[in-house]
Order: structure tokens, then C-alpha cells, then sequence
């Protein structure tokens, strides 16, 4: 049975400006669950969007909300292949259980993919009124799919109280292309509660949520346990450039907690995730601020995470942070406490790595480095607590090295099996028994020599085992050159094809490395293969195998 929903003033007056009622459906009709065909543009009348949500909510089927719109219907622009439904006022509120919004069968009903950028369905809010939103979802299990939804005076998809809900495939704040801003008040709002809602990929078309006004997705007043995974926050459908979103790519807000936010890219907002009275997100393995392999600046303006007041627990773990204009992480008031920020690659950022103020984290001290050499790391810290520790070209952290943890005197010893990278200074966080995790240490200038040689020029070509191996999905690969090559990395399945060339261009002499990241392949073993020619004619070439595990 539903729990009652308790309404705002606002939702009341928002529901009455839609013409909806808001004590429940009217005269609902038991009936299976049926296919409902939206088959043209108009704004009202039979077979109309606004027509088939008002079907869908009598019927108490889990109904499908199907597209089937001739080429010869006015709202059908033959040059972007795309349908516009341009709604004269706010669509009725979604409050049947299970209802599917397919816009993929557009393209069925078709018979080709008209719209190869995105969407062909497109939901414009130009003349919807100044706070109504593309759709309000207040039923539970709502599936909508593959819709470009956006200048809506309110949210894209407004979603109420409601619960184990899916956004797939939407692009929200642009146009059906993804590559111009087309902005909504927010993207997705999740508010009154509502829990378990995905915002997810439609097989291979990630969400996209851009251009929108205050932010791409914000999650508010207790909603909980909701996932975003694998989704574009204000990043281009063709990953080429930011579109931003303005306050926040994710606002996660007022005892809104245990949300996930995972494998995103997410850049060019003021903050890419933005953290007030929450407690216990989880931000995993996301390209905050930057893409794979650090290819490309999505900076945001001011920082790449923003943990504020009242915001405790939250586990910060394996994503690269980086190309912000002010911190990469900042952690702001006392009653921030317990935050986890673990082996991530925090690095390019204006300002620091990781900031603490007003006494977030409960001012948990950073270590202090004392010696590096190629395979150690030595300092001190509180006693007991784990310390990570970094190659940096400054003073954050851009590649993980190892853990090691401070004895009873205060003092640690990391011993590694492969030599640091070469980056200039080696930098550590230190984090407490309760999880509080500090800024990092000042950095330590770290410059390796070649044994007996006195300069920092390798005698001899080499290539090293890539670190870490096995790798989830980020590993760095080192090789050496004694003299200026064409030099060319390539990674290999085991069936021998191309999967990444991170290295392909004439390199001076010296210690280098490259990132590789695996993202888009599947676990297994391969083959990375070092090939370089010096001005003189000579060749040289070295392989490796290494191990990718999801």
C-alpha cells in the first residue's frame, strides 16, 4: 500500500495550475496493461502525449507510453530528424504505478534512426509556463527512456515521494543532439522522499545532463538510496567539451543520504558534485573535472567536490579529480566529520588537492614526508593512522604509490616494488581510525637518478611493469629512452587487436610514462607493446602483459 504523501504549498499550486487533482486519480478503470500510442505533436486531443499520460493514469495497468509519429506531422524537423511536443501548460502529473515512456520506438515506428545524435522524441518547454516541469513523476516503477527533455521553466523530470523509478538514455538541458545547451531549471529533481530512482544508460546512451539552470541533478528533502551511474553532468553527448550545468553537476541535499554516484563524467559546473546535510554518498570511479587518462580539461569553477556542512561519511574512492579552478576537494564546517577520500587521483587543480576548513574532518593532521628514494617513502603521522601516499608534478596527488600505516611512535615506511614515477615530489594524505581523511602532506621533492650516473638520463631503453597490476581502470606504464625517439605505446587484446595507443609522437630522452585506462573493455589479460626509433635509424621494441579486473 502507498504511503500517503504529504504536498507542499508549492506542489499544491503546482498540481492545481497542471489541472490535476491532488487526492489521487479519478474514477480509476481496472484494466491490463496496455500500449498506449502517442501518433502526433498536438499539444491536447487524441492521440497526443498529454492524452496518453491521462489514459495511462486511469488505467491501472503498468502501461507503455509508445511512439508512433508520421513524417508528415508538423512537428517533425526532417533536418535533425526529430518530433517536438511543445506542451501549452504543464502535462498532467504521472501517478499510475510501473508506466514506461519508450522513446525509442519512435525510431521503430520509423523504420531507421532518424536522430543518430540522440533522441527523436523532444519535449520543449518554451511555452509550458515559467515553473512547469517536462514530466512529474509521483508513481512508483516509472520508466522513461530516451527522450531529450529541456527548456522547462522547472525541472526535466521532476520526480515526487516516488520510488524504484528509471531515467535512461535522457538527454535533459540540451538539444536532441547533446551538443547545445537547451537548459531546464534542473535536470532531474528528486525530492519528497523518493528513493531507489536510477539514472542509468540505455544500453550504450548514457544520460546527459546539461545546460540546466542551477544543476544537472539534485537530490533533496530525504531522498535516498538513489544510483546515478554512467551518465554525462555537464559534458557534451560526444564527450568533446562542457556545456556545465550552473550551481552543481549533482546536488545532494538536506538528509538526502546513501545516494551513489558512479563511472559519470561530470565537469564544467561550479561544482561537479556538491554535498550539504547528506550523509554516507558514495562517489566511485568517476572523471570529475577531466576524462580518462587526464585527455581532457572539464574543469569546474570552483571545485571538483564540495562537501558541506552536515554532510559526514561520505566514501570519496578511485575517481580522478582534477582542472578545477579553485579545490579539487573541499570539506567545509566541524559538522563535517568521517569523510573517506581514498585512492583517488586528485591532481591540476588551481588551488589544492584536498582543503580542509573550519574544522572538516575533524582537522585530522597531515603527515609529514622525510626521505624518497625510487622503492621507498619514510615520514610520520598520528599513531595508527593509514597513510596514502603519491607521485605528484606539484604539490596533490596525480598517481597513487602505496598505504602504508604510522606505528606507535608516529613513523611509516612504505617499501614498493616498482620504483615511483618521476613526476618531481611525492605527496601523502593521512586518514584516522573514524575515517577522517586529511589534505595532503607538503610535497617532498623526489628527482631519481640512474644508478652511478649522476643525470637524470636513462642509459639503456627499457619498459617497466605497468602499476598497479592487476588495475581497475586506470594503470600507468613507465619506459625510458636514453635518446630523443619516435616512441609508440600500444595495448593489444588477446586476440591481437588495437584497444589504446596512449603514446604515439617523438619524445625526448629521459623517464616517461603514460596512463591507460580500460573503462570500455572487459576484464582479461593484455599485451602492451613499446616500439622506438632513434634519429639514427636504430629500432627497439619490449612487451608486457598486464591484467585488467572489473
Amino acid at each position: 500500500m502507498k504511503k500517503p504523501l504529504v504536498l507542499s504549498a508549492t506542489m499544491i499550486l503546482l498540481l492545481l495550475a497542471a489541472g490535476q487533482r491532488t487526492t489521487g486519480k479519478s474514477d480509476p478503470v481496472s484494466a491490463p496493461a496496455a500500449r498506449i500510442i502517442v501518433d502526433n505533436t498536438a499539444d491536447a486531443g487524441p492521440g497526443s502525449l498529454r492524452q496518453a499520460i491521462i489514459d495511462a493514469d486511469l488505467n491501472l495497468g503498468p502501461d507503455t507510453i509508445a511512439f508512433a509519429i508520421p513524417g508528415t506531422d508538423a512537428g517533425f524537423d526532417s533536418t535533425t530528424g526529430v518530433w517536438t511536443i511543445r506542451p501549452a501548460t504543464a502535462l498532467p502529473v504521472i501517478s499510475g504505478e510501473g508506466l514506461v515512456i519508450d522513446g525509442r520506438t519512435q525510431a521503430e515506428f520509423a523504420g531507421e534512426d532518424a536522430n543518430p545524435l540522440g533522441p527523436e522524441i523532444e519535449l520543449d518547454g518554451t511555452n509550458a509556463g515559467p515553473t512547469s516541469a517536462g514530466l512529474m513523476v509521483m508513481g512508483d516503477g516509472i520508466r522513461i527512456l530516451h527522450l531529450a527533455i529541456n527548456r522547462f521553466g522547472g525541472s526535466g523530470i521532476w520526480v515526487y515521494g516516488a520510488s524504484w523509478g528509471t531515467i535512461a538514455g535522457c538527454y535533459l538541458g540540451t538539444d536532441p543532439s547533446g551538443l547545445s545547451a537547451a537548459g531546464n531549471l534542473f535536470g532531474v529533481q528528486l525530492d519528497g522522499g523518493s528513493h531507489h530512482v536510477h539514472l542509468v544508460p540505455l544500453d550504450t546512451i548514457p544520460n546527459v545532463l546539461c545546460g540546466n539552470t542551477i544543476a544537472g541533478i539534485t537530490m533533496n528533502d530525504s531522498s535516498s538510496h538513489n544510483t546515478v551511474l554512467g551518465n554525462l553532468i555537464g559534458i557534451r553527448s560526444d564527450r568533446s567539451d562542457t556545456l556545465g550545468n550552473g550551481l552543481a553537476g549533482i546536488s545532494i541535499l538536506n538528509d538526502s543520504d546513501s545516494n551513489e554516484v558512479l563511472d559519470s563524467w561530470i565537469g564544467g559546473s561550479a561544482s561537479g558534485v556538491d554535498i550539504g546535510g547528506a550523509n554516507g554518498t558514495i562517489i566511485v570511479n568517476n572523471f570529475i573535472g577531466t576524462s580518462p587518462g587526464w585527455q581532457s580539461q572539464f574543469g569546474n569553477t570552483e571545485q571538483g567536490l564540495f562537501i558541506r556542512a552536515g554532510s559526514s561519511y561520505t566514501r570519496v574512492h578511485e575517481n580522478l579529480i582534477g582542472y578545477s579552478s579553485g579545490f579539487g576537494v573541499l570539506l567545509s564546517d566541524s559538522s563535517s566529520i568521517y569523510n573517506f577520500i581514498s585512492g583517488n587521483s586528485i591532481a591540476h587543480n588551481t588551488l589544492q588537492g584536498i582543503y580542509l576548513r573550519r574544522g572538516a574532518n575533524q582537522d585530522v593532521a597531515a603527515p609529514v614526508i622525510l626521505s624518497a628514494t625510487p622503492n621507498q617513502m619514510t615520514g610520520t603521522a598520528s599513531a595508527g593512522d593509514t597513510v596514502e601516499c603519491f607521485a605528484d608534478q606539484d604539490d596533490e596527488g596525480e598517481i597513487y604509490v602505496g598505504t602504508a600505516v604510522a606505528d606507535g611512535s608516529g613513523h611509516f615506511s612504505l617499501n614498493l616494488a616498482q620504483p615511483i614515477p618521476p613526476l618531481g615530489y611525492v605527496t601523502a594524505t593521512a586518514r584516522d581510525a573514524s575515517g577522517n581523511t586529511s589534505a595532503f602532506s607538503d610535497p617532498f621533492s623526489y628527482t631519481p637518478t640512474s644508478v652511478g650516473s649522476g643525470t637524470t638520463i636513462p642509459r639503456e631503453f627499457s619498459l617497466s611493469q605497468n602499476y598497479p597490476n592487476p588495475f581497475n581502470p586506470l594503470t600507468v606504464i613507465r619506459f625510458d629512452l636514453p635518446e630523443r625517439s619516435r616512441t609508440r605505446l600500444e595495448v593489444f587484446d588477446a586476440l591481437g587487436r588495437s584497444v589504446g595507443l596512449p603514446v604515439d609522437r617523438e619524445l625526448e630522452g629521459g623517464y616517461h610514462e603514460a596512463v591507460f585506462s580500460a573503462e570500455k573493455l572487459s576484464s582479461g589479460i593484455y599485451l602492451y607493446r613499446l616500439t622506438a626509433a632513434t634519429v639514427d635509424g636504430r629500432s627497439f621494441s619490449f612487451a608486457r602483459k598486464m591484467v585488467f579486473v572489473r
